[in-house]
């Protein structure tokens, strides 16, 4: 029954249209892909511990075609192999023709949230892992400034309390204010729009509001331990943060869940996706898909997370994983939650995209700099897009 639903919530997705059949030459038998004779696939993969585990399991998993697999962390073209791993913003410029993954997703026993899918390689890059921040709060901390596990749905509960969140001003933790799941993807804006427009003006309210309402410290310095006891309540991490010498962590102080919604909009931190692209010209597509069925599979999620790997999983499968780690299953499910990383870019000048926009331009630094001023939004928003159009067309 699940399968079913699977199935149809896939063709919904791709408009039923019946793009998700899988391609003419793709072979199964009771939901195995029939493996052509002599198969060999050449994998780039930069993890040589993580390469040697995946064939281990292959080797395991498919006696009859033993050593196949042949990873490589050298050439990571396509053009040069049958499978490439690679980084979701970087697929989108890959110019080797990749071969169709159509149909895969529901012979699969982990599916990837499919929020967390971009668009435009849907039929093409198949999604593994991310990387990206993640929302945490400290449990003890808490408790010791009123605070309830209820209270972390929405940023304004947290309001009036002592160092209620480490604000860090760099652009990844200024990114959750300022775009969100729902911006389109790969889309010239122009730069007449690009901050004069009401969204933006939205936006830059309820940065500045949250900044102001939670009364939080002018520190722009990278403080990796603002978790631990009696410090800050919460604030963003890296998801493959290691807690090794945490005394929080340790204590099972901490809590990892998806960022808090502010007035019931969704924050959302960013997570750069990771998986593979395999080539048009693969001789042997049925090994290929048979490769990225058994890395979603339950041994191929142990794999992973073995290598300190944070597989996207939907967070309804999370505890069907069967993790120990409590700390491991709240990332996964947070995870879920993030958005991807915006590729749209300046449509004058389209070697400049709109987060370099922000992080190259004066535009961060003037974000930071309203935090502190008087003037209305309008006239912050008016200073902002007198700037940045000077720098772009300086550029």
């Amino acid at each position: 029954m699940k399968k079913l639903l699977l199935c149809l919530l896939v063709l919904l997705m791709q408009g039923c249209s019946g793009a998700a059949s899988q391609p003419a030459d793709i072979h199964m038998k009771e939901e195995q892909y029939e493996i052509e004779q002599g198969a060999r696939l050449d994998i780039y993969l930069p993890d040589e511990g993580l390469s040697n585990a995946l064939e281990a399991l292959w080797n395991r998993t498919y006696p009859a075609y033993r050593n196949a697999l042949h990873f490589s962390q050298k050439d990571n073209s396509l053009q040069a192999h049958d499978l490439v791993w690679i980084k979701d913003t970087d697929a989108l410029d890959e110019a080797t023709s990749a071969y169709p993954l159509t149909g895969i997703v529901q012979h699969l026993e982990y599916p990837w949230p499919f929020k967390l899918a971009r668009t435009a390689r849907r039929d093409s890059f198949f999604p593994v892992s991310g990387k990206g921040l993640i929302f945490v709060y400290n449990t003890y901390t808490a408790r010791q400034r009123g605070l309830s596990e209820r209270d972390f749905d929405d940023f304004k509960n947290l309001a009036g309390k002592k160092d209620v969140y480490y604000q860090n001003r760099t652009l990844p933790y200024t990114i959750p204010f300022f775009f969100d799941r729902g911006d389109a993807e790969n889309t010239a804006v122009s730069m007449k729009t690009v901050v004069q427009n009401p969204e933006f003006k939205k936006r830059l309210h309820r940065y500045r509001s949250f900044h102001a309402r939670l009364d939080l410290h002018d520190d722009t310095l990278d403080d990796e331990a603002f978790y631990e006891d009696d410090r800050y309540v919460s604030g963003l991490v890296m998801n493959d943060t290691s807690f090794d010498s945490s005394k929080a962590y340790a204590d099972m102080h901490l809590q990892f869940a998806p960022m808090p919604s502010l007035e019931d909009e969704q924050l959302r931190p960013v997570l750069d996706v990771y998986g593979f692209m395999a080539n048009q010209s693969t001789r042997y597509p049925n090994a290929v898909f048979a490769f990225l069925q058994l890395v979603r599979s339950q041994a191929g999620m142990d794999v992973l997370l073995e290598n300190n790997l944070r597989p996207l999983v939907q967070r309804e499968d999370v505890e069907k994983l069967g993790i120990y780690d409590t700390y491991v299953k709240q990332i996964l499910c947070a995870m879920s939650e993030s958005q991807l990383r915006n590729t749209s870019y300046i449509k004058e000048k389209s070697s400049i995209s709109i987060l370099e926009l922000y992080e190259k331009s004066n535009l961060l630094s003037l974000l930071q700099n309203s935090l502190y001023t008087k003037e209305n939004d309008s006239h912050v928003q008016k200073v902002i897009h007198q700037d940045i159009t000077h720098w772009i067309l300086t550029q």
